[in-house]
């Protein structure tokens, strides 16, 4: 775990801030309840945001079944495998992020799973996983010029010797991860309302770190078109372009419609 999962806190309402806060206090006290106080310095963002993002967080406090015990030995394994991946020197970028995005997933897949979540496991997996690459991914360009010279990092691009990434790597990563943001808004598509705003703070926040515009990708959105008596709602990329046409849709209203006569 790399600390740098988290929501982008401002694009949430208040309720959730909150519950994100609870969750983070929670998971930090059952460490310290469960494997004592040493145990809290374990704690980082990634794991209190797989939690958060597992659904109805109104159980707290204190819950203890949420540990990945079970998994740890798989877990280790993906740690292993990219060790061996790294020393292999694998540039692949969707190769090279694989275990840590295959940790990510059975982490998020478990969370869901000890929730009794009516979500698919290859769901909340393949989720995870999206997130996992992210992760990853970010870590090795904040390490990129620390790592020059001393350590295997994916990025750093053969036969240069800048200790700054280019402006094409940049945007290889971008296209990338941009991409990979794309998957997880098609997954979560039938996701639970409140599932699906969670993950856009935490997608928009990922977008954020790697310079991608946060209009660029979206998750989760909702808004309502006036439409003759009524309103249409409209959901995701859709909204930008229905606010375009609600001023016509709002003139023709109010010169069709008989019920809206004289306005």
């Amino acid at each position: 775990m790399f600390g740098k999962l988290r929501p982008a806190l401002d694009t949430l309402p208040t309720a959730d801030r909150r519950l994100f806060g609870s969750m983070y206090c929670n998971l930090c006290a059952a460490l310290g309840l469960q494997y004592g106080l040493k145990s809290r310095l374990l704690l980082v963002h990634d794991l209190c945001t797989i939690g958060w993002l597992s659904g109805e967080t109104s159980d707290l406090p204190f819950v203890t079944n949420n540990c990945l015990q079970a998994a740890v030995a798989a877990l280790e394994q993906q740690l292993v495998e990219q060790r061996e991946l790294e020393a292999l020197k694998e540039y692949d970028l969707l190769r090279i992020s694989a275990p840590t995005a295959t940790a990510y997933g059975m982490a998020l897949e478990h969370a869901y799973r000890i929730k009794g979540t009516t979500l698919t496991s290859a769901s909340t997996q393949k989720v995870g996983e999206v997130l996992g690459r992210c992760v990853y991914l970010h870590d090795q360009l904040a390490d990129y010029r620390r790592d020059w010279g001393r350590a295997f990092n994916p990025l750093h691009e053969v036969g240069t010797e800048g200790q700054r990434p280019s402006a094409l790597l940049r945007r290889r990563v971008q296209v990338f991860i941009h991409d990979q943001l794309e998957q997880l808004a098609t997954e979560t598509a039938t996701w639970p309302e409140q599932l699906r705003r969670r993950l856009a703070a935490v997608a928009s926040r990922m977008a954020a770190l790697f310079g991608i515009s946060k209009k660029s990708v979206t998750l989760y959105a909702v808004c309502c078109v006036p439409c003759g008596d009524g309103a249409v709602v409209v959901d995701g990329k859709d909204c930008d372009s229905c606010m375009s046409t609600a001023g016509c849709c709002l003139c023709l209203c109010c010169v069709c419609c008989p019920a809206l006569k004289g306005c």
